[in-house]
């Protein structure tokens, strides 16, 4: 590709935009990281799934649970699939039926305790951070990354 192409707003639809993901957006992404774009992806969706809020949102009339051992706040609340996979027994809890609908507060520290969080959404030990840190991109990488999608994304705009 020439520097005129990248100037050229019509560049884009001559090189099919797989083949500009795929063929150059996705190795810059990726580095030299083990196994190529593909593992990076699975890697870090593994990384990320883990020990971040849950965010389930539910609507007027759903059943939820409220936890007074466990919420920091008066309308601290989640969901029925992370209350029954949280440690509540012997807890000050009760469900209700939503009259306004609400978002999961598993996994926010600011709203639930860390103790009261289920599984997948408890926040990961120290260790499990640093590790899933230090398979990112380099410092270098990611700058020329970011710099290729821009790019990419400014030209289809």
């Amino acid at each position: 590709m020439t520097s005129a192409q990248v100037v050229d707003r019509d560049w884009f639809s001559a090189i099919a935009p797989v083949e500009v993901l795929e063929g150059r957006c996705e190795p810059l992404i990726a580095g030299n990281f083990p196994g190529g774009y593909s593992k990076y992806l699975e890697d870090l969706r593994a990384a990320s799934s883990l020990g971040s809020p849950c965010t389930t949102v539910w609507m007027a009339g759903s059943v939820a649970y409220r936890c007074r051992t466990c919420q920091t706040g008066e309308q601290s609340s989640v969901c029925v699939a992370c209350f029954k996979g949280g440690k509540h027994r012997d807890h000050d809890y009760i469900m209700y039926r939503s009259e306004t609908g609400g978002v999961c507060d598993c996994g926010d520290l600011e709203s639930w305790a860390e103790s009261g969080c289920c599984e997948v959404h408890a926040p990961r030990p120290k260790n499990a951070a640093d590790q899933s840190a230090s398979k990112t991109l380099p410092r270098g990488q990611r700058r020329d990354a970011a710099e290729a999608v821009i790019g990419v994304v400014a030209e289809r705009l």
